[in-house]
């Protein structure tokens, strides 16, 4: 991200020292958005400096005095308006406790709340259990906790949000905009909550009489209509995503720029799964799609790269818009190999988030090798099953002869080293030869068992080799 000098934009915020105006100045500045989820190997430089991300409680709480501050701005411009018209002017106030929860659901983090997924899993509703363990802990009898089915059932309508975040926000059950029920552990953590069953409905109420009003401010045409859409977008966007805030010396004459870098883990889907195919599992493949923020700076570039050489891109690939939708322009630099996939653009005007889809498959040699195991054992499994039938008999040489070969390949290929990700993309094909292969042992047995399987005879020596003895 490249920045103009600041100077004229931070002019009589900056106190001067001994009468003369500083060179540089520290200042918290936002330089970017993720999605919610854990960050791998991240770098930030700012002015050619390496800085760090702002405490957690820090960078939550100057999120929520923002959005105080836009509410505030709101109220300020339906005043100046020249039709104010009817409003709810004590909904339209973010007082402590307000900015409190703002505080909470913003410093929320994916991590605890996928925890609870997978340790609840196997129950009716993880929310409700992941709501018990955080805000009352362990309850005995469960039978008398004080979070009862009725009170959750009226939290849940209290909160529910879909409809003010669903214009700048792919809907979510994580995304704690749409459901602030996910920050209340967090709030408890705080020492915000005392009293659950009392401050929790009244904070939700508060919270449901902001936005409502807002959204019905957003229908108006001109400055209203803007500033109620500006709220909405950024309360909406700082629960979907995590904005990166520094504490950085900046020049304040001179031009600057910010770098931030980062790695994902991946998620894989099963190849063809959205448009209803079945042949990714035989071509060993897997749909990688990543989302990003494609428009925070002067130029974005997202790349997919491999250092896995038993993995390449394949030649299916696709940028749309986050919410699956064509865009309306192509980036202007896309650049594909079989290690490499890069997205770049500096087009103003481009969709700000975008998803990037690519299929990612064994090389031709590894699926080439278990295409052809694959084929020996299925093979050999129909030879040992119609030997006895065609042969006429099925003796333990032919048996021998048929398991000894497809029993050595396949158990070097299942037990062959590979990459976590080489493994997650043949598990399919592997499961499947060590299934022909369990089958193919299990029929042998079956056949010996039940005296299918005959044992020639040593043939005894004819009379003519028989030495002969001398008189």
């Amino acid at each position: 991200m490249h920045a103009e000098p600041l100077r004229a934009v931070l002019e009589g915020l900056i106190p001067e020292t001994d009468g003369n105006a500083p060179d540089a100045a520290w200042l918290k500045l936002p330089v970017g958005s993720l999605p919610n989820r854990p960050l791998l190997k991240f770098e930030l430089t700012v002015a050619d400096e390496p800085r760090h991300r702002l405490p957690r409680q820090q960078r939550a709480g100057l999120q929520a005095r923002y959005i105080a501050h836009l509410v505030g701005h709101l109220g300020a411009t339906i005043l100046l308006s020249d039709d104010p018209g009817v409003v709810n002017v004590d909904a339209l106030r973010v007082d402590e406790y307000l900015r409190d929860l703002l505080t909470a659901m913003f410093l929320q983090e994916v991590g605890p709340w996928e925890q609870a997924k997978l340790e609840y899993g196997n129950k009716e509703d993880p929310l409700l259990e992941y709501l018990k363990s955080g805000l009352f802990g362990t309850v005995e009898p469960p039978a008398q906790h004080p979070l009862d089915g009725q009170t959750y059932e009226n939290w849940k309508i209290a909160a529910n949000f879909d409809f003010v975040t669903q214009p700048y926000a792919p809907l979510s059950k994580d995304n704690v905009s749409q459901n602030p029920l996910l920050a209340l552990p967090t709030l408890r953590s705080m020492g915000k909550l005392r009293n659950v069953k009392e401050e929790v409905p009244e904070l939700l109420t508060k919270l449901s009489r902001l936005l409502n009003e807002v959204t019905e401010l957003a229908k108006r045409d001109g400055a209203v209509g803007e500033a109620s859409k500006n709220v909405l977008k950024w309360y909406s966007q700082f629960g979907d995503l995590w904005v990166v805030m520094t504490n950085c010396l900046v020049p304040l004459n001179d031009p600057f720029s910010m770098t931030m870098v980062e790695r994902r883990d991946i998620q894989l889907n099963e190849a063809g799964e959205d448009e209803g195919s079945s042949q990714g599992w035989f071509f060993m493949q897997k749909d990688l799609e990543q989302s990003a923020i494609f428009a925070d700076a002067q130029s974005n570039q997202i790349s997919v790269s491999l250092l896995d050489a038993n993995v390449e891109i394949g030649k299916e690939y696709s940028v749309t818009m986050e919410r699956g939708g064509d865009l309306p322009d192509n980036p202007e630099d896309i650049y594909k190999t079989e290690e490499l996939l890069l997205v770049s653009s500096a087009a103003r005007g481009r969709e700000k988030r975008i998803k990037l889809k690519c299929v990612l498959q064994p090389t031709r040699p590894i699926m080439l090798i278990h295409w052809i195991v694959l084929g020996v054992v299925l093979l050999t499994f129909l030879a040992v099953c119609l030997s006895p039938r065609l042969l006429g008999q099925l003796t333990t040489a032919h048996l021998a002869m048929l398991l000894t070969p497809s029993t050595f390949a396949s158990s070097l290929l299942l037990i062959r080293e590979s990459s976590a990700l080489s493994a997650k993309l043949t598990r399919g094909m592997r499961y499947l030869i060590a299934a022909l292969m369990a089958g193919l042992w299990a029929a042998a047995i079956i056949f010996y068992l039940s005296g299918n399987v005959t044992t020639p005879q040593p043939s005894s020596p004819s009379n003519s080799s028989t030495p002969s003895q001398s008189p």
